[in-house]
């Protein structure tokens, strides 16, 4: 009996006393509470009016309450055939003569490297707004780095909706090389040797924008299949170059632009998801294809 006070005193006491400063919060109570202010901040992927203000879908929904029609807002929930395709305008092309890379400038990080990127590129060059150039809730984009080598451009953007850099396509390689994926399946490569983990290939590097040669200042990897469908509604069939040549270029003449993402599928373990650049479609291939490939990289914080 006395076993069991004691045991009831703990608890009891433990009950009662204050979180310390420092100790971690409680963080499922924490996510509730704030999940009515994270969706008052996701932008609306409704049509609209390209050029026009984008909402909110929290700010549509009182709008919508309203004596007007969205359409006074531009904003339709009816779509139109010409204007609401999966394609925008005023996709960024750089121009040919000009670059800046990780070979061009003594930069120790990553902001000194933007800012010399920016005074070389044309504003119009550099930079895609998706609340000027898309038709729904696209982000805005601001090229990193352009590299022209041999007639052909390479060129890394950083999606300002999440922070994540996107290289160019760097090579083709099957799953489990892109991946970098240790399981005795893929019978596992030195990470050294693979394109979105090290590489001294040349063009693996240039489809980088060579920000490696600048420091370890970004984390590179496979992107997942929902980092994929995160950056398609953020924008990024129009900003990638072979994404947005497949988007100008007329259906019949264009090939799907295949590339691998991180992420297996559930239903067949010896596949894994593609991303096709040209319309945002998801399909599922054998691991031991070979497919293009796009790194995406995390910015290190110092």
């Amino acid at each position: 009996m006395k076993k069991l006070n004691l045991l009831v005193f703990l608890i009891t006491l433990s009950a009662c006393v204050e979180q310390a400063p420092g100790d971690r919060p409680d963080i499922q109570n924490q996510a509730v509470e704030n999940s009515t202010t994270i969706s008052t901040l996701q932008r609306s992927q409704a049509f609209r009016t390209s050029g026009k203000k984008q909402y909110f879908e929290s700010e549509l929904a009182v709008l919508a309450r309203g004596d007007k029609p969205l359409t006074d807002f531009h904003y339709f929930n009816l779509p139109t055939i010409a204007n609401h395709n999966e394609g925008s305008k005023n996709i960024p092309v750089g121009p040919d003569s000009i670059d800046c890379d990780g070979d061009d400038v003594d930069a120790d990080t990553l902001d000194e490297f933007r800012n010399y990127c920016r005074s070389r590129l044309a504003t119009k060059k550099r930079t895609w707004f998706g609340s000027e150039n898309g038709t729904a809730g696209e982000g805005d984009w601001r090229m990193v780095a352009k590299i022209i080598s041999a007639g052909k451009g390479y060129e890394v953007w950083e999606d300002l909706s999440t922070g994540l850099i996107w290289s160019d396509i760097v090579t083709e390689e099957t799953w489990c090389k892109a991946s970098g994926n240790r399981d005795a399946a893929c019978s596992p490569a030195d990470l050294a040797t693979l394109p979105c983990f090290g590489s001294a290939d040349v063009q693996v590097e240039m489809g980088k924008g060579n920000l490696n040669k600048i420091a370890k200042v970004i984390d590179w990897r496979l992107p997942t299949r929902n980092e994929y469908l995160q950056a398609d509604l953020n924008g990024i069939r129009n900003v990638i170059p072979a994404f947005r040549r497949s988007l100008t270029a007329p259906a019949s003449t264009t090939n799907p632009v295949l590339v691998w993402t991180a992420t297996t599928d559930s239903q067949d373990n010896t596949k894994a998801w593609l991303y096709d650049g040209r319309y945002g479609v998801l399909s599922s291939e054998t691991m031991t294809e070979e497919r293009s490939v796009i790194c995406v990289g995390r910015v290190l914080i110092p």
